[in-house]
């Protein structure tokens, strides 16, 4: 992966991601959306059951939660 200016990236090993630091001065206005796209992730590979993981179901849920009409 390239180094993008503002985020840096810590690996356990060669390829085992740990965390990723990100320079709010210079992503801040794009963290909301970041974490968005992290939680619709996290739905789509959702075992519970609470969706079926397609994209009309996770928008549903994100713009019910986010009160978007």
């Amino acid at each position: 992966m390239a180094p993008i200016l503002g985020i840096k990236y810590e690996t356990i090993s060669t390829s085992k991601l740990k965390s990723v630091t990100i320079d709010l001065k210079k992503w801040g206005n794009y963290v909301a959306d970041v974490l968005d796209l992290i939680e619709i992730e996290a739905i789509k590979k959702s075992s519970d059951g609470e969706f079926g993981g397609t994209w009309e179901d996770v928008k549903k849920k994100m713009d019910k939660k986010h009160s978007v009409k």
